[in-house]
């Protein structure tokens, strides 16, 4: 897993953003640090989301639950507005936050986790626990409220008659582009959900849910294929208007002429 550097400047390409390396006791002025970090510890943000701590549009808080003072680790934020919780509970982990992403994220990583939330992606109250293994989303994803991704179990589960732990393996949880996450929805490790899906409010995810589909339910399961979602309600997005070329020039379809 990469690390920033050691050096006091640094300037590196994230999702097509400059990013200014800052270091902890700098990111004070403009954010919430709560627990204790190294010398060395430092954030990578672009200018944007610079800008937004100043003016307040963004609201930082960063957390260490790591019981020594915290040297390593990769973060790197682009995000424009809303809320940002990191909690960390190791050295060996990795957050990336891309391009005009905005709202409620509270995001905790702890062993050997990764987290990527993708370009322009929004979130009216997403909490995250990643632990020994990863949660990635593409670009554009709306994740409404109340939801909870959960990349690996907390606790061990415990066979009697071998005295084994039967529940130490993780896959994460992986969102396409596009793919809009209703109210109270549970994404647990192992959940794979396509490009433009949807997940139907109070739902449970637990498995792959096939790109352009619709699913709801405990545990989830696909109700409608052949569909997508728009950010407006009235006309069609950048994204749904790419799926629907995509679909037409799959399945021979003519374009609908005005389109």
């Amino acid at each position: 897993m990469s690390k920033p550097t050691d050096t006091q400047t640094c300037l590196r390409v994230f999702l097509g953003d400059v990013l200014i390396k800052v270091e902890c006791r700098k990111l004070s002025e403009l954010a919430t640090i709560k627990g204790v970090f190294g010398e060395k510890f430092s954030v990578l943000c672009a200018p944007a989301t610079l800008d937004a701590l100043r003016e307040r549009r963004l609201m930082l808080t960063l957390i260490s639950n790591y019981p020594e003072p915290l040297e390593e680790g990769l973060v790197e934020i682009s995000a424009v507005s809303g809320f940002l919780v990191l909690r960390i509970g190791s050295p060996h982990f990795s957050i990336r936050i891309g391009q005009g992403v905005r709202g409620m994220f509270d995001i905790a990583c702890w062993r050997e986790s990764e987290v990527v939330i993708g370009d322009r992606t929004t979130s009216n109250g997403l909490r995250i626990i990643c632990d020994r293994s990863h949660f990635q989303c593409g670009e554009d994803v709306m994740f409404s409220d109340s939801i909870i991704a959960q990349t690996a179990d907390q606790h061990g589960i415990v066979d009697l008659a071998s005295g084994a732990i039967i529940n130490d393996k993780s896959t994460g949880v992986m969102l396409g582009d596009h793919v809009w996450i209703g109210c109270h929805v549970h994404l647990l490790h192992g959940a794979d959900i396509g490009t433009g899906a949807v997940i139907g409010m109070d739902s449970l995810v637990l498995g792959k849910v096939p790109p352009c589909s619709l699913a709801v339910g405990k545990p989830a399961r696909v109700i409608r294929t052949d569909m997508t979602w728009s950010r407006s309600p009235t006309n069609l997005d950048p994204f749904s208007k790419r799926l629907v070329q995509e679909f037409e020039q799959t399945h021979n379809i003519e374009p609908i002429a005005g389109r």
